[in-house]
């Protein structure tokens, strides 16, 4: 009985003492005529004394009254992302994100904008027949409390209510946005990393940044040899930039190419940074075969011949002036 008053206690009074958290659209409520494109912004409030370190995301819309622009992550208060997944069809998007240190609230004297999950950035089909119309958040949203223990958040979650407008002048939010981004996403560091508890284990490269004004729409990764640039290891075959998610598996696994990771925002501005090859191999160690050696030696023999074809001529040419000069000096 008494080891089991502890627990039963526990489970009266942990609702009374749980932490608790919000999501929430903002505006949580708009008018919009077909053709709309508009920006809501995904929040987080959390109770006086509480932190959170992560939330996993589910966001549902109507596929056939809504088009999903991009989801911009650029002013979020969480600096790691992982998993998002994009449904256009079945109108649904994943992401998880997570802050180092954790998230405790606004500052005191914050404007009310340090609360920022993420904006998602729609067009709006509907009709007057449709009206109203919700975006909201799936059953297995989570957020999780910088406990030490990964505790979840008691959480409440509220909709966005979109309704059809009587005016007739379409809008478009985004656009502003975008056109005022002339600033690359921010530098960043990629990493090659793999399972050191596993010999077997391939090479990954893993990497991360923000852009604060229209936030990142795309990474690529390029694998080039490093003695020339723009073309695959040890050949003469283009390399071609490759769009790439982190973590990415890496193409050479030797590690002797130069990796080239460039990070593009909803502007078109692009980040570039470049790792060198770990295993770096001189110029004719990345020298194919077919492609350089061959040619060089035909160059070698057919110089040779063209060497020995010009002497030969000389020397015959040489013989006939002896001979005349012979035939000269006779009587």
């Amino acid at each position: 009985m008494k080891k089991t008053l502890p627990i039963f206690l526990s489970s009266i009074l942990l609702p009374v003492f749980a932490q608790a958290a919000t999501l929430r659209f903002d505006p949580p409520l708009r008018a919009s005529v077909p053709g709309d494109v508009f920006v809501s912004t995904l929040r987080i409030d959390v109770s006086p004394g509480e932190c959170i370190n992560a939330v996993s995301v589910g966001i549902a819309y109507p596929a056939d009254l809504f088009s999903l622009e991009t989801v911009s992550r650029g002013e979020s208060i969480f600096s790691l992302w992982l998993d998002q997944v994009i449904d256009k069809s079945a109108g649904q998007i994943h992401f998880i994100g997570g802050i180092p240190g954790g998230y405790c609230g606004k500052a005191v004297g914050d404007p009310g904008q340090s609360n920022i999950v993420a904006k998602v950035i729609f067009q709006y089909k509907g009709n007057q027949a449709s009206s109203p119309a919700t975006i909201a958040m799936l059953p297995d949203t989570e957020v999780d409390l910088n406990d030490g223990h990964g505790g979840r958040a008691a959480l409440t979650t509220l909709p966005m209510t979109v309704t059809y407008a009587a005016t007739s002048t379409s809008r478009n939010e985004w656009i502003g946005v975008v056109n005022d981004d002339t600033f690359p996403p921010e530098e960043f560091v990629p990493e090659i990393i793999k399972d050191v508890n596993n010999p077997k284990s391939p090479y990954y490269l893993v990497f991360d940044t923000t852009d604060k004004q229209s936030g990142v729409e795309h990474y690529e990764v390029l694998e080039e040899d490093p003695n020339s640039f723009g073309f695959r290891l040890g050949s003469r075959i283009k390399a071609k930039p490759a769009p790439a998610t982190s973590p990415y598996l890496l193409q050479d696994q030797t590690l002797s190419s130069r990796i080239v990771v460039r990070a593009y925002d909803n502007a078109g501005n692009m980040q570039e940074e470049i790792i060198p090859p770990k295993n770096y191999r001189s110029l004719l160690d990345t020298f194919s075969f077919s492609d350089y050696i061959l040619p060089l030696i035909l160059l070698i023999v057919s110089s040779i011949a063209v060497f020995m074809s010009f002497k030969h001529y000389h020397h015959r040419d040489d013989a006939l002036h002896d001979r005349e000069d012979e035939e000269s000096d006779m009587p």
